[in-house]
C-alpha cells in the first residue's frame, strides 16, 4: 500500500492540467505554511470498496465530538479536485508519529 504522500501526489497528478497546477500550488502553500501538519488521504470509498464521496487530501488533525457521545478523528483542512473544505479554525495540528 502506498504511503500517504504517494497517494496525495498520485491523486494530484491524476487531475487535468489546469486543476493539477492549482492543486499543486495550494498543496505546496499549505505544506509550506504548516510544515509539520499531519497529512491524510481519503480515497472516497467505504469499508466495502464502494465510492461514496470524492477523494480528499487532509491537513491537520482534530477530534470531532458528536451529540451521541461518539468521536471521530478527522482533518482540519481538506482539499478535493472539486471543492475546498475547512473544518475548525485552529492552526492545523502537527504530525503524530
Amino acid at each position: 500500500m502506498a504511503n500517504v504522500l504517494e497517494q496525495i501526489n498520485a491523486y494530484i497528478e491524476s487531475q487535468p492540467a489546469a486543476k493539477r497546477d492549482e492543486m499543486k500550488a495550494l498543496h505546496s502553500a499549505i505544506v509550506s505554511f504548516f510544515p509539520d501538519c499531519r497529512l491524510s488521504f481519503l480515497d472516497g470509498k467505504d469499508d466495502r470498496g464502494r465510492i461514496v464521496t470524492n477523494p480528499n487530501i487532509g491537513y491537520g488533525h482534530q477530534t470531532m465530538n458528536y451529540a451521541d457521545g461518539k468521536t471521530r478523528d478527522f482533518y482540519q483542512i481538506g482539499m478535493s479536485a472539486n471543492t475546498a473544505i475547512r473544518s475548525g479554525i485552529r492552526k492545523p495540528s502537527t504530525r503524530q508519529d
